[in-house]
């Protein structure tokens, strides 16, 4: 347990710059390559949409600046460029996850390396995603599942977190800034169940949380604080209503939070993925004709419920539509990103 005249801040702080000169292991690299290869590769296919163009268009150019998916010569802000990668990474939904925390830490983190690395070496790099993922999935843990059952988005609350502390190893902060660097973050937090009503846009507020983090990380590197107890109570309070529960200094279940991540088959949301695995071995496992089936009975639990989108309109609302999900199983006999496709909806 933290003492008591500990704030989470500082826990989490001393965390991030205890990762931040470890020595890692070949194992945990190798993982810290596959999470990175991985939300580049989603970011290419999450980038595709026409409410991520229109957000890049609000993105100032400047010379020297960051890259983002389809950029070409064009160059942003670091903290634009951020904020880029993590809506691609996002939409995707194709992006890794953590079922402890119960979010997904490749679309906080990975986008601030990838934007604020410059010649930073791979140690460096490792450290700094590694660091960013204990602190999202710790937080992110101990609201896990009351932040959604209260109509909070995991991901989107906790990112500001996980993005400023990712922006600290790269930095070289000591523990005073990178504490500053995590209070500060508190005030970019935002994100509600809700958005995902309209899926094509909803990776808005993952975006804009990363990017308030990078900031965040920013201002506490120009020697700027932020208030200490601000995580007590002023975030869990708000959007858990009690306190963390595990306490986030308690042990991850695999180590580093990135031991326990998944990689995701094919796109759609978590909550899809156990249906249409069970359904695909009952189809293995059976001669089905697709005409011949009346009805699907699914088993899931509640927060997959409140999640789905019931009217598919976008490939943003497919992708949290089991019946779409399993109706695209039985008659394409896949699940891949075209399976999710706009010119499918019209085949009743």
């Amino acid at each position: 347990m933290i003492e008591k005249k500990r704030t989470i801040a500082d826990y989490l702080a001393r965390l991030v710059h205890q990762i931040g000169a470890t020595s890692l292991s070949g194992d945990d690299c190798s993982i810290v390559r596959r999470h990175m290869l991985d939300a580049i590769a989603s970011a290419f296919v999450g980038c595709r949409s026409s409410a991520f163009r229109d957000l890049a268009d609000q993105c100032s150019s400047i010379e020297g600046g960051g890259v983002w998916p389809g950029s070409g010569s064009e160059r942003v802000g670091n903290a634009d460029a951020a904020m880029l990668w993590a809506f691609a990474v996002n939409a995707s939904v194709f992006e890794d996850g953590s079922r402890e925390g119960a979010c997904h830490p490749a679309a906080a983190v990975m986008p601030v390396v990838i934007s604020s690395a410059g010649t930073s070496g791979w140690e460096l790099i490792d450290r700094a995603v590694i660091a960013g993922y204990d602190v999202m999935v710790r937080l992110a843990r101990g609201g896990n599942p009351d932040f959604t059952s209260r109509g909070f988005h995991p991901t989107s609350i906790t990112a500001p977190f996980a993005a400023a502390a990712a922006g600290c190893v790269l930095s070289g902060y000591d523990v005073t800034r990178t504490q500053n660097a995590l209070c500060l973050a508190a005030q970019g937090c935002a994100g509600l169940m809700s958005s995902f009503k309209c899926g094509a846009t909803q990776p808005l507020q993952v975006a804009m949380a990363v990017r308030s983090g990078v900031l965040a990380a920013s201002m506490a590197g120009k020697g700027h604080k932020g208030y200490a107890r601000i995580i007590d109570e002023g975030f869990y309070p708000a959007y858990l209503g009690h306190e963390p529960d595990p306490p986030v200094d308690h042990p991850l279940a695999h180590g580093y939070a990135i031991h326990g991540g998944y990689l995701k088959p094919y796109p759609g949301c978590r909550h899809l993925h156990p249906a249409i695995d069970a359904f695909r071995k009952v189809l293995e496992e059976n001669e089905i004709e697709p005409g011949s089936i009346k009805n699907i009975m699914v088993g899931t639990y509640r927060i997959a419920v409140e999640t789905e989108i019931h009217e598919v309109r976008s490939r943003g609302d497919a992708y949290f539509n089991i019946p779409y999900a399993l109706s695209a199983r039985a008659l394409l006999k896949r699940n891949d990103f075209d399976a999710f496709g706009e010119r499918h909806f019209t085949n009743e």
